[in-house]
């Protein structure tokens, strides 16, 4: 049994995500979900994985 949690969020729920990415060296702005915004017809799709203590993890 894993120790993880995937989940799909909604960029109405994408703040705690946009600040794991700007926190993590090796994250690009590219991830964050304001980059959706950059054209009309792109969507943004967030899916996270939590540790067993509910924190983002990837």
């Amino acid at each position: 049994m894993s120790n993880y949690i995937t989940e799909v969020i909604t960029k109405e729920k994408a703040t705690e995500f946009d600040t794991y990415v700007t926190a993590s060296p090796k994250a690009s702005f590219m991830q964050m979900s304001t980059w959706a915004d950059v054209k009309n017809n792109w969507k943004w799709r967030g899916i996270i994985c939590r540790d067993k203590d509910g924190k983002i993890c990837g």
